[in-house]
């Protein structure tokens, strides 16, 4: 397909980006798929987007896009860390007379300075979309604070994939609510590894009866090692079994000096049992920023202090009790969902604007 003078944002159909790229509108119309290429285009903001099949030959892809560029706009999106490709052929061989690049980073790691990507050498990188923020610390990602016109930190940009990643987007959202007989307990998952933090927490709830442990056999280790996605499968039974969910997300509060969210967080928005997240204060108010409920605002305190009165609460409450933070709870934690897939479902207009303006 011979495209002239036209806006295309692209991305590697099977780079994490390509997630984030096809759901920046919703109303788009196919155009052409071929060996090479998928070509989707959008009326309402005009501008084209464009799947490259084969992403892994630096070269062909190189090719591609600087082709794609002679006559058009292009801007490309990348998730998935290739410096060998962005040093070597974009920063060395691109005209960027017609061209930009961006990274869309919403994996749930740690940023550095020099990892995953080499950040330092990208002299030409456009903007850099973040679900992670590490705080200004020697040795970590400084270069947030040095190029704010061009990083854009967004706690939904994790949310929304976690939900791709875990394969939510394959469900109808009335799926995941299995109503069950719900146990008078909260659920959790224990595997604190060797996270200080997360063992101390552990501890916290080990006594308390109001808790329910999920077991792992040595079986259920073994197997997840041979097929990790397979762990999710059973999350519909698992956090609609009890009244309550509790989240151990993988930086507790004992890590106050980063904004860092999972796929465990993502679980927890997704069905219609109330959870609380153990983890530092700063995710915990830009949850409650975008308008997500959880439960720790039901209890005072900040970060271990809160944890420590929900758990004291959980081992000291009468059943009344316990059942009335329920009713509470539950109708304002429905909402969760809902405003989850309204922002994955909705036109990412700003984002637009940035890529194509």
């Amino acid at each position: 397909m011979d495209l002239k003078g036209e806006k295309i944002i692209c991305c590697g159909q099977k780079d994490n980006s390509s997630f984030f790229v096809y759901n920046l509108c919703k109303n788009k119309t196919k155009i052409l798929e071929d060996e090479h290429c998928i070509i989707y285009y959008s009326d309402d903001y005009k501008f084209y987007f464009y799947f490259i099949k084969n992403i892994f030959n630096n070269g062909i892809l190189f090719s591609q896009l600087k082709n794609l560029s002679k006559n058009n706009y292009v801007h490309y999106i990348f998730s998935d860390a290739n410096n060998t490709f962005i040093t070597n052929f974009i920063e060395r061989n691109m005209d960027f007379t017609n061209f930009d690049y961006s990274i869309m980073y919403y994996p749930g790691e740690f940023l550095m300075d020099n990892h995953p990507f080499k950040i330092s050498e990208y002299n030409h990188l456009k903007y850099f979309f973040s679900s992670t923020r590490t705080i200004n610390e020697e040795n970590w990602f400084t270069w947030e604070y040095s190029n704010k016109d061009k990083f854009f930190f967004d706690i939904n940009y994790g949310l929304f994939y976690g939900v791709f990643k875990v394969g939510f987007n394959f469900t109808n959202s009335s799926d995941l609510d299995v109503e069950l007989n719900r146990l008078n307990k909260v659920f959790v998952y224990t595997k604190a590894e060797n996270r200080v933090g997360r063992i101390d927490s552990v501890k916290q709830i080990e006594n308390i009866d109001r808790f329910y442990v999920k077991k792992f056999t040595e079986d259920d280790f073994f197997n997840f090692k041979l097929n990790a996605p397979a762990i999710h499968f059973p999350n519909p039974l698992d956090y609609n079994k009890c009244k309550f969910n509790l989240v151990l997300e993988t930086l507790d509060f004992t890590y106050d000096m980063t904004y860092f969210l999972s796929e465990k967080t993502v679980k927890g928005l997704m069905y219609n049992t109330p959870f609380y997240v153990n983890a530092n204060s700063y995710l915990i108010e830009r949850l409650q920023e975008k308008g997500y409920y959880i439960l720790n605002e039901e209890f005072e305190g900040k970060d271990f202090e809160n944890y420590k009165n929900f758990c004291k609460f959980m081992n000291n409450c009468s059943d009344d009790e316990f059942d009335n933070l329920y009713d509470v709870a539950s109708k304002r934690a429905k909402d969760n969902k809902i405003k989850l897939f309204e922002y994955i479902y909705s036109d990412k207009v700003n984002e637009i604007k940035l890529l194509i303006g």
